[in-house]
């Protein structure tokens, strides 16, 4: 529930990305706008099914919720070991309205690259915890849609 919860909240979050202008790395291939703007409401778009999904205990949440952590923890392990890594980052980072914020220099790279590492193991953590909590919450679906048992009135 509480990951369903983090999806919800964090996709919602994601509308200042778009009101940024921040473009989208993914493979480490640079997506910038109206591109980049359609992946990010895609992402937003199911992550916050995948949020509702575990709150109804839909079992296909799970496949979901693992699904898009392991294809963003993949693009970022392909993005930062890639060797136009840094330059990519610059380029995106001038290209939006982060530029005016900040003084973008290679050591502030190096500092996102820290953050990126940092939502790639807790992407890591939820992998390894919701397969860990899939019987109980398949037990809570199946118990949720189950009828009720004979003899029992449902007022």
């Amino acid at each position: 529930m509480a990951v369903g919860g983090i999806w919800i909240f964090s996709s919602l979050a994601l509308v200042f990305f778009l009101s940024a202008r921040t473009p989208m790395v993914l493979f480490g291939h640079p997506f910038n706008r109206p591109t980049s703007v359609t992946l990010w409401a895609l992402n937003s778009i199911l992550y916050i099914v995948a949020g509702l999904g575990l709150f109804r205990l839909k079992p296909w949440s799970l496949s979901l919720s693992l699904g898009l952590q392991s294809f963003g923890i993949l693009s970022g392990i392909v993005t930062t070991s890639s060797p136009r890594d840094e330059s990519v980052i610059l380029q995106q980072l001038t290209d939006s309205l982060f530029a005016a914020l900040t003084n973008i220099t290679p050591e502030y790279v190096h500092h996102l690259r820290l953050f990126g590492f940092t939502g790639m193991v807790a992407g890591l953590v939820v992998i390894a915890l919701l397969p860990v909590y899939r019987s109980r919450f398949l037990a809570a679906a199946a118990a949720q849609v189950a009828p009720p048992a004979p003899g029992f009135s449902a007022s």
